[in-house]
């Protein structure tokens, strides 16, 4: 079965689900929410959900991967991935989302991002607080000039920020302060409080 309301929005979420197995009722879905669930893998057909544009995988405490097929959801304007704790990298097939507005990386395990991070010419916002990156890729600097408005590094182990950053005071002191906040990443503009990224 197709969905034709342009409207339509799937909850599966809190379901103890360990796998997805069949993608053809979810196809024409706008808003799909996995969230709270056992994934420990997606499958390689969720890149066949084009018309999504809001996607919740948060707190699926075993995902450890990300298929490259997550690419091809260029529609995709939202993504959360909050407290995935076993993710410890995205696929460089991230950087194809071009639609995408605003993610949420909080509380995962990622040691590093794609150089592709650096293609997302319509991000706005990136949190990436309480991950175990040491280093940024200099390509994220390509976002400084492209209406990104937050990046918050929050508990990170970052020792430096790419030259880049240092092209762009807004977002170049939202990082360097990012490392010095406390846990509740005090000057931060919450989620809660951003409509476009609630």
């Amino acid at each position: 079965m197709r969905f034709t309301n342009k409207q339509v929005a799937v909850s599966l979420a809190d379901r103890h689900l360990t796998e997805l197995d069949d993608e053809s009722w979810l196809r024409g879905c706008k808003e799909l929410n996995l969230g709270g669930n056992c994934l420990t893998t997606l499958p390689e057909w969720i890149g066949e959900l084009t018309s999504l544009e809001r996607l919740n995988l948060g707190t699926n405490l075993e995902l450890t991967a990300l298929p490259e097929s997550l690419g091809q959801l260029t529609r995709l304007e939202w993504l959360n991935l909050r407290m995935n704790r076993a993710l410890t990298k995205l696929p460089e097939s991230f950087g194809q989302l071009g639609a995408l507005r605003c993610v949420h990386l909080e509380d995962c395990r990622l040691t590093e991002l794609p150089e592709s991070v650096g293609q997302l010419r319509s991000l706005q916002f990136l949190y990436l607080q309480y991950n175990q990156l040491t280093a940024l890729p200099e390509s994220l600097g390509a976002l400084m000039g492209s209406g990104l408005t937050v990046l918050d590094l929050t508990g990170n182990r970052l020792s430096a920020l790419p030259g880049p950053f240092k092209c762009s005071c807004g977002v170049r002191c939202l990082a360097a302060l990012a490392s010095s906040r406390g846990r509740n990443g005090a000057g931060f503009p919450s989620p809660a409080l951003s409509p476009r990224c609630s």
